[in-house]
């Protein structure tokens, strides 16, 4: 896969973790745990971006995607499934967190938001 590649599926992540929760969810099957996709995507993407990197974004753009990595982070654990459901998806102020931070690192990248399909 070449450099470009995991920008591109980087870029596609958090394009998903920006769009509002109710079009993310309207795009997916119900039921299908869209919140714990999302996060795993973009865990998967930023991961694999950063074991490739050719050359090192600057340092607003690297803060930006550690920045919603800390965010969802923060949601892990037992203690908080509740955030983990379509509802909360929609309307948890930490959703809303993450779509900000998610325009953010789009801002920085001078990524586009496109329409897709969940992944």
């Amino acid at each position: 896969m070449a450099a470009g590649a995991f920008e591109e599926r980087l870029a596609q992540a958090v394009q998903q973790l920006a769009r509002p929760g109710e079009d993310v969810l309207a795009s997916g099957a119900p039921g299908s745990r869209i919140p714990e996709r999302m996060a795993l995507e973009f865990d998967e993407a930023y991961t694999t971006y950063v074991e490739h990197l050719d050359q090192l974004p600057s340092e607003a753009q690297f803060r930006s995607l550690q920045k919603i990595d800390s965010a969802l982070s923060a949601m892990m654990g037992p203690e908080n499934a509740s955030l983990w459901t379509d509802e909360s998806l929609k309307k948890h102020p930490h959703w809303a967190e993450v779509r900000s931070l998610a325009r953010e690192a789009m801002a920085q990248f001078s990524w586009v938001s496109t329409p897709h399909s969940l992944m």
